[in-house]
């Protein structure tokens, strides 16, 4: 949640002593990273979930409403991805990337949609640590290249 977020926007007001754009922007897309992240663990382990009476979202609300949540979700952190991109006037290979690891999740999220299982909850897990490390060594290297 926001909380987890913070440390983006309190490690750059100690390091510039402001705080802009950039770290508002990268901030939300942990914000809007986090749901997916988590319900797509929740998904796989969803009758575990259930049985020990634990309410995520995926074990207490229908398949639909929690799909629409992520993509929610989803477009939000691709929004905000891009906004860090467009704010921090990274070039053109950052922007490619960061489009292409954009494809990527939503591609695990697509197929989540189509059959959804164990092993595609799995995938978008996995997709979703390799997009946020990806993406944070990405804007790391957008500073220094």
């Amino acid at each position: 949640g926001a909380a987890g977020c913070m440390p983006v926007l309190i490690g750059w007001a100690a390091v510039t002593n402001s705080l802009t754009l950039v770290p508002v922007a990268f901030f939300l897309v942990i914000f809007f990273w986090t749901p997916p992240h988590f319900w797509a663990l929740a998904i796989k382990y969803k009758d575990d979930y259930s049985a020990a009476g634990i309410p995520m979202l995926p074990s207490v609300a229908t398949r639909a409403n929690v799909i629409g949540q992520m993509w929610f979700h989803t477009i939000g952190m691709v929004i905000t991805s891009l906004a860090v991109v467009w704010s921090a006037h990274f070039s053109l290979w950052i922007w490619i990337v960061t489009i292409l690891l954009a494809l990527g999740f939503s591609q695990q999220l697509i197929k989540l949609n189509t059959h959804e299982s164990e092993k595609s909850a799995a995938k978008l897990f996995q997709w979703s640590i390799t997009y946020l490390s990806v993406y944070s060594l990405l804007l790391v290297a957008g500073v220094f290249l």
